[in-house]
């Protein structure tokens, strides 16, 4: 064992093995550290393309955005608002009061914030064959939704913003006979009249 030790430890070959094990470091390091610039080009290129997608994306949504493209309220100052069916839900018997294009008068009365109104009255059916209805409320103007059911709960989810890709959106159980008051802020979004 005295003489293993005295030949690694003492011959002079012995320190000539650290400058190898030095090179064969430095031979491994220069590929890793290739390695690792190229995977930082790599990641920080997509960076940049997906924000430059990004921004174009935006700048398309924004120019899809204007509310005045909505075909039925042309008016500049009405929310293209719309009524659908809830997953899962098979039909709801509504009637929509406040609404600008709506073909008879009604009237709601003032509730919370919202003031009391008169507008044109519609009656929709929801059903899974006709599972969306459109129809236009004034900017700033509440409105109220009826569930003309006398059995079922109405579960529907209704918009303003119709028009925009990423809408407003209230999902709402109007239990049977009951009214839910809603109000628009000039940007068509809503809020319930509390």
């Amino acid at each position: 064992m005295f003489s293993f030790l005295s030949i690694g430890l003492w011959k002079s070959e012995s320190y000539e093995e650290p400058n190898k094990s030095l090179e064969m470091k430095n031979s491994l390091i220069s590929p890793v550290l290739g390695c690792i610039a190229i995977l930082f080009t790599h990641t920080s290129c997509n960076q940049a393309v997906d924000e430059q997608s990004l921004i174009k994306t935006l700048n398309e949504t924004a120019a899809l955005s204007n509310r005045s493209d909505c075909d039925l309220c042309p008016e500049d100052e009405e929310c293209c608002c719309g009524a659908w069916l809830q997953p899962g839900s098979s039909g709801a018997f509504l009637q929509i009061c406040g609404t600008t294009n709506g073909m008879s008068a009604c009237m709601g009365a003032a509730t919370g914030n919202c003031p009391s109104f008169s507008g044109g009255g519609l009656i929709i059916e929801l059903t899974l064959t006709e599972p969306r209805q459109p129809f236009c409320v004034g900017e700033n103007s509440p409105f109220y939704i009826r569930n003309l059911s006398g059995t079922s709960t109405a579960l529907i989810i209704i918009t303003c913003q119709a028009d925009l890709i990423s809408s407003d959106t209230m999902w709402l159980q109007i239990p049977p006979n009951e009214f839910r008051y809603i109000g628009t802020n000039n940007a068509c979004a809503m809020g319930p009249c509390e």
